[in-house]
């Protein structure tokens, strides 16, 4: 089974992932199933919803999807909304406080509070949010960074995930 840092890091490099979470996703999925179609982040989320080889994970548990991805296993999170969702991947490492990003609020420059700890995220997006592109600096719930979280779903690739 490939490794799941080289992985992530070619997807995360590859010329049409640089601005959109659905290449760079689907990349790092064809780093395990080779014959993944793709999918924009909206249809992702459904396919990975009724897919029997995604098994899918209870999202306030940022401390078993960093334990899964530490462990090498695929965790994919993702939201739909319109006219575009927004997907990524668990990055391996201990679990992390979200925010201490800055971030531009009516014209001033903030920096984003930390809502607790959550596992690690690498993402890339179309749009300017700092939270939603993330190398592994940033957290699961900084991608979304609000009420928005709460719609968030999480699921393991059955074949990466480690015998209990």
């Amino acid at each position: 089974m490939p490794e799941l840092k080289a992985v992530l890091d070619a997807a995360y490099n590859m010329p049409d992932s640089l601005h959109s979470c659905s290449n760079f996703v689907w990349h790092a999925i064809q780093g395990y199933v080779p014959d993944q179609p793709y999918m924009v982040a909206n249809d992702l989320v459904k396919f990975l919803a009724r897919s029997s080889d995604w098994e899918e994970l209870d999202p306030n548990d940022s401390r078993t999807m960093a334990d899964l991805a530490k462990a090498g296993a695929l965790v994919v999170g993702g939201s739909e909304d319109h006219p575009n969702g927004h997907v990524l991947v668990v990055y391996p490492g201990d679990v992390k406080d979200s925010g201490g990003y800055a971030y531009s609020y009516n014209g001033k420059t903030l920096i984003m509070r930390s809502h607790g700890l959550y596992a690690r995220s690498m993402s890339r997006s179309l749009i300017n949010w700092p939270g939603a592109k993330s190398d592994g600096d940033k957290t699961v719930w900084d991608a979304w960074a609000g009420p928005k979280f709460d719609k968030v779903r999480f699921w393991v690739l059955k074949s990466t995930k480690p015998p209990k």
